[in-house]
């Protein structure tokens, strides 16, 4: 049964995003959607995802709410998370998503970041748009967040209960090795060792409940720096 939509200030609706929408149950994925959808239509500001009771972003989740953020886009309108935990963060952080979604530790929070943007715009004499999107568009240059790495590619091989990933560019195998150590557990990565004159970083990710092989490759092909290659590695 689908949970209600909440109002919790003048134009913001409150949606929880139940542990079930982490999985790939279409149903669950299905009614989310529709939920999510309802509340942009309802709402004037724009929506907050509550993830208390979310383990981890799936693919088809992450799918789910890239479609709604367009939605609410063409609205005008803005979607926020509170309350995610640690491993959600690091999922988002990885595959560059939180430069989409505004993050905030409880539902007030939240609440209040878009009250007081519309304070804000309607005291700067634009139609009140949250945080910050008010019309007319702001002149501001790019923030650090839209500062991305330069492409480099990545090879992956399956080895049964794990995946051997190699990595062109030593220092970029090293950030990205670190990003993913952090997702997974750094027990979960290991480095291959290497000879010094080669110009690749070599990585084991053992595969868990949460990172599994399609995990691995829908993380991998969401990060914007990384070209994932079609040859084994």
């Amino acid at each position: 049964m689908d949970s209600p939509l909440s109002v919790g200030f003048p134009g913001i609706v409150v949606v929880e995003l139940e542990a079930l929408c982490g999985s790939l149950q279409p149903t669950a994925l299905q009614s989310l959607e529709h939920r999510l959808s309802k509340g942009i239509d309802r709402s004037w500001q724009g929506v907050v995802l509550t993830c208390s009771q979310l383990p981890y972003f799936s693919c088809g989740l992450l799918n789910v709410l890239l479609r709604c953020h367009k939605r609410a886009n063409c609205r005008h309108q803005r979607i926020v998370l509170c309350q995610v935990s640690p491993f959600c963060r690091q999922q988002l952080a990885l595959t560059r998503l939180d430069t989409l979604w505004d993050q905030f530790d409880t539902i007030e929070a939240a609440i209040a970041a878009f009250a007081k943007s519309c304070d804000h715009e309607l005291h700067a004499g634009h139609e009140c748009d949250a945080f910050g999107a008010g019309r007319p568009a702001s002149n501001s240059g790019p923030s650090s967040k839209e500062t991305f790495m330069k492409t480099f590619q990545v090879w992956t091989r399956p080895l049964g209960a794990a995946c051997r990933v190699r990595v062109d560019g030593i220092q970029n195998g090293r950030w990205l090795y670190s990003q993913l150590a952090r997702s997974c557990g750094t027990g979960n990565c290991k480095p291959v060792r290497q000879t010094s004159d080669s110009n690749s970083f070599v990585f084991v990710v053992n595969f868990t409940s949460q990172m599994t092989s399609s995990a691995l490759s829908t993380v991998l092909s969401r990060i914007p720096e990384v070209q994932l290659m079609t040859q084994p590695a």
